[in-house]
């Protein structure tokens, strides 16, 4: 077991298993579900937040007009 988690790279999930170790194989296999898990769900939420905040940006770039302009014309 002790190769096993010393050959995972470097991350969130290999601190996981320094600070609380895995005392079979079938655990390590539950615990690298649930991070593999964590990562699929961090990518969604990138990819799905992305769209809204260039959407944002392009709302702030636009002209602010006045309201009131457009529903009273200035008399001539």
């Amino acid at each position: 077991m002790h190769h096993m988690v010393t050959a995972v790279k470097l991350g969130s999930f290999s601190d996981s298993l320094c600070k609380k170790p895995v005392m079979n194989l079938d655990e390590l296999q539950q615990r690298a579900t649930k991070f593999m898990q964590l990562e699929e769900l961090r990518e969604f939420c990138a990819k799905t937040q992305a769209p809204e905040e260039s959407e944002r940006r392009t709302d702030k770039n636009r002209p602010m007009t006045s309201v009131r302009s457009r529903e009273f014309p200035k008399p001539a």
